[in-house]
C-alpha cells in the first residue's frame, strides 16, 4: 500500500471540496476527510452509521465492515472493533 503524501492529501480534500454543482463539496467530502484523519479502511467507513458516530463525546466506534460481496460483516478480530476519539 501506498499512502497518499501530504500534498496529495491537501489536493484531494481541496478538490473535493469544490467539484460538486456549483462548486458545492462532493457527496464524499466528509467521508475523505474522515478517511485521512482516522486511517480506516474503506470497508469500514463504508459501514458507518449514525448511530456509530457520537458528535458530543467526539467518539466514532468501528462496529462492523462492508466485505467486498456487500455484506456487513463483524471486524475480523477483537481488536479491530475500535474506539477512535475525533477531533
Amino acid at each position: 500500500m501506498r499512502p497518499l503524501d501530504q500534498e496529495q492529501v491537501l489536493r484531494l480534500l481541496d478538490t473535493s471540496a469544490q467539484s460538486g454543482p456549483n462548486c458545492e463539496p462532493d457527496r464524499f467530502h466528509a467521508l475523505y476527510v474522515l478517511a485521512v484523519h482516522t486511517g480506516m479502511r474503506p470497508g469500514e467507513l463504508l459501514a458507518l452509521k449514525c448511530h456509530d458516530v457520537d458528535l458530543q463525546a467526539r467518539i466514532l466506534s468501528i462496529n462492523r465492515t462492508l466485505s467486498m460481496a456487500g455484506e456487513f460483516t463483524l471486524p475480523k478480530t477483537a481488536k479491530s472493533r475500535l474506539r477512535i476519539q475525533l477531533t
